[in-house]
């Protein structure tokens, strides 16, 4: 049995503890997840259906299929041409069910259209979002995705750790990001999700989008960079000065490392997610920044950059094994600077361990 069909039946499992009889899945993370199919999502109707017994099948263009076939050892294939219309064709896969009162999973990920059409093509059925199964599969890392995810972060420590002997100063942020995504690929990304430096009061807004302005003397730079590595996500964020540090950044700096300390230490099965955030949060308020620390402490990383768990204060699911998720508390100083601070954490039997492991000292660049 394939892995994929491990995750298949794992998935009926729990449909049926959610009452469901068919899950319906896009192109996505879900389906990556399920089937192992790196597609995307288009306007035309690509579908895997999961049912709660039995077999399940992929509903997909003709001209597809082939491309398909290699991954259809468990599934079979469904095809429409290109002037068929495909949900007749998602009606031959569901024969009678087409017309009863089922209950259905949908992908949380799809587009609208997609379940306007399933709606108008299944009027007795009741839809509901698919996360109630795929969620509870994903959150957890199995051994190979950790070990995905740890190369896809060591890829970005390698990155930065030859980025920072570089000089910055006179470059604008679209080049610093060219430099830094280029770096990411050359030491092993599949792709870049984001190389983002945000330079001088731009570092005061947690998500900027770095644009034409030129990094000066005195300037600190925020990074925020992720990559891709079979299909899985890294997130790093780092902080420097470049030629010299401003006021008042060294104290704010060692703030923001305290509290990522802090709350990466809070990684045991068992202690409320919230309690995460709620760490990096009081050692930030009881410095003095509360107010600056404007955002959660973090997300999940899996095959979707962001994902669950939510690392908010009112989060009280248990922190589970295996569970990987940032860390990355921040103080921002409107129109002057910030400071951000993030890895990624592993949850495991010990307690838990950093993926990311690039330098957390202060750096000065020229």
């Amino acid at each position: 049995m394939s892995i994929y069909q491990e995750r298949c039946a794992e998935a009926q499992e729990r449909m049926a503890l959610e009452g469901l009889d068919y899950l319906f899945i896009v192109p996505s993370s879900d389906m990556l997840y399920l089937v192992g199919y790196e597609g995307h999502i288009t306007e035309r109707l690509t579908l895997f259906v999961l049912p709660v017994q039995g077999e399940s099948k992929m509903v997909l263009p003709a001209f597809e299929a082939r491309r398909m076939q290699s991954l259809a050892t468990f599934f079979s294939l469904e095809t429409w041409e290109e002037t068929d219309d495909p949900y007749k064709a998602l009606v031959k896969v569901l024969g009678t069910d087409a017309m009863r009162s089922i209950r259905v999973g949908v992908s949380d990920q799809q587009w609208a259209t997609f379940l306007l059409g399933f709606q108008e093509t299944l009027p007795k059925a009741r839809f509901v979002q698919g996360s109630r199964v795929t969620g509870p599969l994903r959150i957890a890392k199995r051994p190979e995705e950790i070990e995905l995810l740890r190369a896809a972060n060591r890829f970005n420590d390698a990155a930065f750790t030859e980025f920072i002997t570089m000089p910055m100063a006179g470059m604008t942020e679209r080049q610093l990001y060219d430099r830094l995504a280029g770096l990411m690929k050359k030491h092993g990304q599949d792709s870049v999700a984001f190389a983002n430096p945000y330079s001088g009061p731009n570092s005061s807004l947690p998500h900027h989008i770095p644009g034409d302005r030129v990094v000066q003397e005195g300037d600190v730079v925020l990074f925020d960079f992720g990559g891709r590595y079979k299909g899985y996500y890294s997130d790093t964020s780092r902080t420097l000065a470049v030629g010299r540090t401003p006021e008042e950044f060294e104290k704010v700096y060692n703030v923001v490392r305290g509290a990522q300390q802090a709350a990466s230490d809070i990684k045991k099965p068992g202690v409320p997610i919230g309690d995460v955030d709620i760490a990096a949060r009081r050692y930030i308020t009881e410095a003095g920044y509360g107010p600056h620390f404007t955002h959660r402490v973090g997300h999940g990383l899996g095959l979707d950059e962001h994902e669950p768990p939510y690392l908010t204060s009112d989060n009280h699911e248990p922190l589970k094994v295996g569970m990987t998720f940032s860390v990355e508390p921040g103080v921002y100083l409107p129109c002057r600077w910030g400071v951000r601070i993030e890895d990624t954490v592993l949850v495991s039997g010990m307690g838990g361990e950093r993926l990311s492991e690039c330098t957390r000292e202060i750096q000065i660049v020229s």
